[in-house]
């Protein structure tokens, strides 16, 4: 059976979905808490979010909101104005963790997000898109990033492009009006808990939290300077102040 890619329909659809547009790319750095960019999120045409990042909606729908802060938990009714209030896009690497794949609530999500993307079309996770496919059974519409598009980055990166790197480059692909970068700091930077992301975002797992540093099949170093060259040519591309302050750093 060939690699599951889209078909001339859905390239035309996503295509048709982004044209165009100001899209925001929204990803869960510790420094996105108390920085109230709501708003400026809000405000674009398009939301992309990252993994299990469709939960910081499910839980701008409860009052008791809870927040891993100096230790314990505390309510915290505040994060919506931090992150926005909507996904439009998520990607996602369909391996069945931390509620992704086919442990996404697809029947929650498919009334708010309107695409669903692959981001890793590589052998190993061949069979999970396949999974996945299956699985959500057309209730949100789905696109796959283009599997030579992916290898020739992960080749020019040499190194395996992260979700948020192979979401970011895949949306460059198509006729956007800008792309928003916020939220992402490649582990170049931690709070004063040790925490890389937003305490809320894995939802208590603070294992993962500290634990997913730049080890294994990402190199995060090399993917944040491949960006960086690319954000120096390419004028779509804005980031948030952290990142710039990363990039003058490194």
């Amino acid at each position: 059976m060939a690699y599951p890619q889209d078909i001339k329909e859905i390239i035309k659809r996503y295509t048709d979905f982004l044209k165009n547009k100001k899209v925001v790319v929204v990803g869960p750095a510790f420094h996105m808490k108390g920085w109230r960019q709501g708003k400026v999120i809000d405000s674009y045409d398009v939301i992309v979010r990252l993994s299990k990042g469709y939960e910081i909606d499910e839980k701008y729908k409860s009052r008791d909101i809870k927040e891993y802060t100096n230790g314990k938990y505390v309510f915290n009714k505040d994060i919506k104005l931090d992150f926005g209030s909507r996904t439009d896009i998520l990607y996602q690497t369909m391996l069945p963790n931390w509620g992704n794949g086919t442990q996404s609530p697809i029947n929650e999500l498919k009334d708010d997000i309107k695409w669903i993307c692959a981001s890793f079309p590589d052998k190993r996770h061949r069979q999970c898109i396949i999974d996945f496919i299956k699985y959500n059974n057309n209730r949100i519409p789905m696109h796959i990033m283009d599997k030579k598009y992916w290898e020739k980055i992960r080749d020019d990166m040499r190194t395996i492009p992260s979700v948020g790197a192979s979401a970011i480059l895949d949306l460059l692909q198509y006729d956007i009006k800008e792309i928003y970068i916020t939220g992402f700091n490649f582990y170049l930077a931690k709070d004063e808990n040790g925490f890389f992301y937003y305490p809320d975002y894995f939802y208590g797992d603070k294992k993962h939290l500290k634990d997913n540093r730049p080890k294994g099949k990402h190199n995060h170093f090399k993917i944040f300077k491949y960006l960086k060259k690319l954000y120096e040519r390419d004028k779509r591309i804005k980031c948030d102040k952290t990142l710039i302050d990363l990039m003058e750093k490194y």
